[in-house]
């Protein structure tokens, strides 16, 4: 699962009641489009697609084995 909060979401910041959420924003730290992971015998990521909100946190959760280490690799190029 991937999640992004803001940091007035957190509590961190103020946010003017007229700002406009960061998700309908055109502007996206980071864009996937169908990540597709595999290692030998095995599909660890399946056509991931995903946008996440420049200005926002995002976090990763999931149980052991559920690819959270491989998207990151992916992410980096490693």
């Amino acid at each position: 699962m991937v999640a992004a909060m803001s940091a007035s979401e957190r509590g961190l910041a103020p946010q003017a009641a007229d700002s406009e959420p960061a998700a309908r924003s055109a502007t996206f730290a980071l864009e996937l489009s169908d990540l597709t992971v595999r290692v030998p015998g095995r599909t660890l990521i399946d056509r991931l697609t995903v946008r996440l909100p420049a200005g926002r946190v995002t976090v990763v959760l999931g149980r052991n084995g559920a690819g959270k280490s491989s998207l990151l690799h992916a992410i980096a190029g490693l």
